[in-house]
């Protein structure tokens, strides 16, 4: 496991951050889970992922839905799921994760119902700090890295 921390100052370089983590994970890693408290930047992290993938439009949180699936994109589909509502793991297995783990998987809140079992490529915890500035700490499981 290899772990990597960014510190990001304002909104631009964050974007900017994500869209080089884009470039450096999105052919390799599938399932990659995003950490942080509320309003640290995960969902922003997630629409700047799916515009670099191609997304067009509006990207809306999954948050009441648990997952929003984007096909067509230059890595064929994406999933976002969102686990903030989820109150044990087996309600993962009781709505399919197994299917939505064959394409790519960005999951917000995974501190809250992500099973041990199921392994997953990235692990990103997202640190608010002032004003607009945040840390992202990075452990990348298995051979994602370059």
């Amino acid at each position: 496991m290899q772990r990597y921390e960014f510190k990001v100052k304002g909104l631009d370089q964050f974007k900017e951050l994500v869209s080089q983590l884009y470039e450096q994970l999105h052919k390799e890693a599938r399932v990659i889970l995003l950490s942080g408290e509320m309003g640290a930047g995960k969902t922003e992290f997630v629409r700047k992922w799916l515009q670099k993938a191609g997304v067009k439009g509006r990207i809306k949180s999954p948050s009441y839905s648990i997952i929003e699936s984007y096909e067509n994109t230059k890595v064929g589909t994406i999933h976002h799921m969102d686990l903030y509502r989820i109150a044990h793991p087996y309600e993962l297995i009781e709505i399919g994760i197994e299917d939505y783990l064959q394409e790519q998987l960005l999951v917000e809140w995974p501190e809250k119902g992500w099973p041990d079992e199921i392994s997953y490529d990235a692990w990103i915890e997202i640190k608010h700090q002032k004003e607009n500035d945040r840390i992202l700490t990075m452990k990348i499981n298995k051979d994602t890295d370059k």
